[in-house]
């Protein structure tokens, strides 16, 4: 909103995963190796029992055709997390309560069982000033980045914030900032953020998450080494970020081979701004939002959003983000938000197990099996990763090559307090 110069756990019963081989699947399809997407916990659609799915009743070894696959049981396991959240601190958050509520929302919704177990840290922006450009004559700009996140990554274990450990270190840092900094540097913060969760030692196969909370566009161009392109603002300095070169740097994280990191967007009153509106980017703000979003995680985002950038393009009719910008604001709607992230981020994701040395696990021969309520049900993989699976269950492999329920199947098994959930290997793969 301004340039420099101005002012859930989830309870599984009985939770499995059979490893099998050497069977055949006469009524079974094989699917292409490993393909990026994955969980949307977006809701709608049916149960799993009238979407679509195969219903069947089997024994504990049979397969997905019917046959004795199974030669190895082992229990399920969700993916490790780490999540790092990247808080907006510029002195607009300062204004109609957004910094208090942020405050209470944050630790509320780290309170919650969900965020146990898991590596957490905080990281807010700017940090700080540095010499300016040449356009302000080298004059003190709020532009500094933290290279570390102000509250480390460490795991919550299941200490709250009122016994010591990172929850409370979070609570604490919160308790004693206040918003400061007329200038935004979220692109520098997006960076240090990922390249902090890159080099953090998580386990194999754990998901790493960047949480962004922000009111407004992002400052602070006219400084990148080498330049970037950018818009000019009030006083003619290059330093309105193009949302390309934010899109780009996430695209590229979610991609990454071998330490994919998403980025997860909320956007708090103030981060609706269009051209024209005093001190705003000339775009509209929702717009570049809803970019970030769809560009740091696809497999995340809304059925049907809009997460396409142009700077002419009006605000999207259907957001790729959290946008809070809508009815009312208040430290719970932001701390709901956090928590169904964390429900949606980990909710239906699912570790492979080790086969054992020396072996590996045929990705064309693995089967998910979901029982609901008493159903049975083969869930097929899907076939494109543009299908949002509402209308009928499905799963795929998401950036990192694990299992992930998706759409209204993962909704349905979320909300269940007894939902089971096998993988079955050795079988072609069932494709939808």
């Amino acid at each position: 909103m301004r340039s420099w110069l101005f002012g859930a756990t989830l309870a599984f019963s009985s939770v499995a995963w059979a490893l099998a081989g050497g069977c055949s699947a006469s009524s079974s399809g094989g699917s292409g190796g490993s393909s990026a997407g994955g969980a949307g916990g977006g809701g709608g659609g049916g149960g799993i029992g009238n979407t679509g799915g195969t219903l069947l009743d089997t024994g504990p070894n049979d397969g997905p055709a019917g046959d004795a696959c199974a030669e190895l049981q082992v229990e399920a396991k969700q993916a490790p997390l780490g999540m790092l959240m990247v808080i907006d601190k510029s002195t607009s958050m300062a204004q109609a309560g957004k910094w208090t509520a942020a405050q209470l929302a944050i630790v509320q919704a780290i309170d919650t069982a969900g965020f146990d177990n898991l590596s957490l840290g905080l990281t807010a922006y700017p940090a700080g000033e540095v010499p300016g450009p040449p356009c302000v004559a080298g004059f003190p700009v709020s532009c500094g980045v933290s290279a570390l996140p102000q509250v480390p990554l460490g795991d919550t274990g299941k200490a709250k914030s009122n016994t010591p450990g990172v929850r409370q270190s979070i609570y604490n840092w919160l308790a004693g900032t206040q918003p400061n900094g007329s200038a935004t540097p979220g692109y520098d913060a997006l960076k240090a953020a990922i390249a902090g969760l890159g080099s953090f030692s998580l386990p194999t196969g754990a998901l790493r998450v960047v949480v962004l909370i922000t009111d407004g566009g992002f400052t602070c161009t006219s400084l990148a080494s080498p330049p970037r392109p950018a818009y000019k603002d009030s006083i003619g300095c290059e330093d309105w970020e193009n949302p390309d070169n934010v899109v780009s740097m996430l695209d590229a994280a979610y991609k990454d081979a071998s330490k994919p990191t998403r980025t997860i967007v909320i956007g708090v009153p103030g981060s609706d701004t269009k051209p024209g509106d005093a001190e705003a980017p000339p775009y509209y703000m929702r717009r570049a939002l809803s970019a970030f979003a769809k560009a740091g995680a696809p497999d995340l985002v809304p059925a049907g959003c809009d997460g396409t950038y142009q700077q002419s393009s009006a605000d999207p009719a259907v957001p790729c983000h959290y946008d809070l910008t809508k009815g009312t604001f208040n430290a719970q709607a932001l701390a709901d938000s956090i928590v169904k992230i964390r429900g949606t981020v980990l909710g239906c994701v699912y570790q492979l197990p080790d086969p054992g040395p020396g072996k590996a696990i045929d990705k064309n021969k693995v089967n998910v099996v979901v029982t609901l309520d008493g159903k049975t049900t083969i869930v097929p993989k899907r076939s494109s990763p543009t299908d949002t699976c509402q209308a009928s269950p499905c799963w795929d492999y998401d950036a990192g090559g694990q299992v992930v329920l998706i759409g209204a199947l993962c909704s349905d098994v979320q909300k269940s307090t007894n939902a089971k959930v096998e993988i079955q290997v050795g079988c072609a793969t069932i494709v939808k």
